[in-house]
């Protein structure tokens, strides 16, 4: 035989809810956490803990983002300084001879070897700055939201 209760119980039920949540109203009240959170919903009950976690959630991914914009920011800079190096003047040192005497000189522009380490970082830093706009630009975090939603009950 199903469990009846009463119009105050159901609003003490849907009240605990609004403060703390589906769970732990229900081992509070011994109510079943779907019939709770049924009650909730027919009276358009939000909890407050929901709330918080929303706006949290939101706030986080803003400032998240706003690192990563910082973020491409500075491997954009690091692209464009690394890609200069390319044709300026580099110091190229040995250690070599008889008496392992240190040599050292300036080159015009680095070796063919230094070129190629340096354009294979300038393009990786470039591509780093690429995925991390990407990133904000393709997705999507209301999906996060829902899950977290579902998580606590209150879909």
């Amino acid at each position: 035989m199903p469990q009846t209760y009463t119009a105050e119980q159901r609003q003490e039920a849907i009240e605990l809810y609004r403060k703390v949540g589906p769970c732990e109203a229900s081992r509070r009240l011994s109510i079943p956490k779907s019939t709770i959170g049924m009650w909730a919903k027919q009276a358009g009950a939000r909890t407050d803990s929901a709330i918080l976690t929303r706006e949290a959630t939101a706030a986080a991914a803003a400032r998240n983002a706003s690192r990563r914009a910082e973020l491409a920011a500075k491997y954009l800079e690091d692209a464009d300084r690394l890609r200069a190096a390319l044709w300026e003047p580099c110091n190229v040192y040995s250690f070599g001879g008889r008496d392992n005497v240190f040599r050292e000189a300036t080159a015009k522009v680095p070796d063919a070897r230094a070129r190629r380490d340096l354009m294979t970082a300038s393009t990786s830093a470039a591509q780093q700055s690429l995925a991390l706009e990407r990133h904000d630009t393709e997705n999507d975090h209301s999906a996060v939201l829902e899950y977290l939603q579902r998580m606590k009950g209150d879909a």
